[in-house]
């Protein structure tokens, strides 16, 4: 039970075994917080998934289904005389734990971000995985069944609209979740930074709850702005789905004061699609002023100003847009169309150039072609004025 996608660490007094889930995309011989949680004293298993497949097919290394891969870890549990099991995972990894936990009868279940039913339209397990939803072993009901020994304990940034629509799903089902306030899915890293993740799950196993509670969004307007989640989720796949009757449908159906970050962003995302700019600024920049970092706030207000004629304020923001994420297309797209409205050609060429090396799209190498044509002629001109001082020489 060890290799690729198998961690083991022993090195405990206490009795307990820490599952540690890895998320998506976490390359092969490696494990999610298997550093920050390596002083961790218990019987600790890092785990990761081969080719994403969201743990429904066993874990390599362990077993190749989920069912003998828990006959196993009750085996090895059994051998080395655990008492208390604890499952603890992010996004992909925050299903995995929630799923073992619930076949393991965990004593505790700790997820940060994770999706619960899966293949929803545009979700991240829809997106990159291939996941089978209509499994009914792995529908939501029986990843969590209510047994009456596993604690579940879920964390979500109310930034990320995938998240908080799982979370919609079990809000009543009486489990212990923190609502974090303008985090998005990757929540966990902002965590580490500011209390270490080692700190935070000692804090969860003592009973202690989330240790600031000024990261915490649960006043009572969240609750009520929250209850019409699935509302602002379906208008989150009409935009993406670009079905703007369906998204109207949708907007009239959401109240006007609800105060959500995610409902301020794909409103405005609709109205700068239907060209309506200037409604678009307003809901756009009332979300921006929730969460500052937004990256597709950022950009989708980026656009707006651009339309708007307020380049400088839209350079700006593609700029913050590539600060968070240097490899975002689209952006590099865009601030490059500035630069060359600018007739900075050095500049819009450079980043025309950044956006086909990342994503070869025909519109990217047009635009770029362009430019190299202008600066081609800037060049040609410039020879011809010096040609016939140079030829006194």
């Amino acid at each position: 039970m060890q290799g690729d996608f198998v961690k083991i660490a022993k090195n405990y007094s206490a009795k307990t075994a820490y599952l540690v889930f890895s998320a998506m995309s976490t390359p092969q011989g490696s494990f999610q917080m298997s550093k920050a949680l390596a002083k961790f004293s218990g019987l600790m298993l890092f785990l990761n998934d081969q080719n994403n497949n969201w743990y429904q097919h066993g874990i390599p290394g362990i077993a190749q289904s989920t069912d003998e891969t828990v006959a196993k870890l009750k085996a090895e549990f059994a051998s080395e005389g655990i008492e208390r099991i604890v499952c603890i995972g992010a996004s992909m990894g925050g299903y995995g734990a929630a799923l073992y936990g619930e076949m393991l009868e965990a004593d505790l279940v700790i997820c940060f971000s994770c999706e619960l039913e899966l293949g929803l339209p545009f979700s991240r397990s829809a997106l990159h995985s291939a996941v089978n939803k209509d499994d009914p072993r792995y529908s939501i009901d029986k990843v969590i069944r209510h047994n009456t020994k596993t604690k579940f304990i879920f964390v979500v940034g109310t930034s990320d609209i995938i998240d908080l629509y799982n979370i919609s799903l079990i809000k009543d089902c009486g489990f212990e979740i923190y609502f974090l306030s303008s985090k998005n899915h990757f929540l966990t890293q902002d965590l580490h930074t500011a209390f270490s993740l080692e700190n935070i799950i000692r804090d969860f196993e003592a009973g202690q709850g989330f240790p600031d509670h000024t990261w915490l969004e649960n006043s009572e307007q969240f609750q009520q702005d929250f209850a019409h989640i699935d509302k602002v989720y379906e208008l989150y796949v009409a935009v993406r789905r670009r079905n703007h009757e369906r998204c109207a449908e949708l907007i009239s159906q959401i109240p006007a004061h609800n105060s959500l970050e995610t409902a301020k962003l794909y409103t405005g995302m609709y109205y700068s699609r239907m060209k309506n700019y200037a409604e678009a600024e307003i809901l756009l920049e009332q979300a921006m002023e929730k969460n500052p970092v937004n990256r597709e706030t950022l950009f989708q207000l980026a656009i707006c100003k651009r339309a708007l004629g307020k380049l400088e304020e839209a350079a700006k923001l593609y700029v913050q847009v590539l600060e968070q994420d240097p490899g975002y297309a689209a952006a590099h797209h865009h601030l490059g169309m500035i630069e060359e409205r600018y007739k900075n050609l050095d500049k819009a060429a450079f980043h025309f150039e950044s956006a086909m090396a990342i994503k070869a799209e025909p519109q990217y190498a047009a635009n770029l072609v362009s430019v190299l044509e202008k600066q081609v002629v800037e060049i040609t001109n410039r020879i011809q004025e010096l040609t016939p001082i140079s030829s006194q020489a």
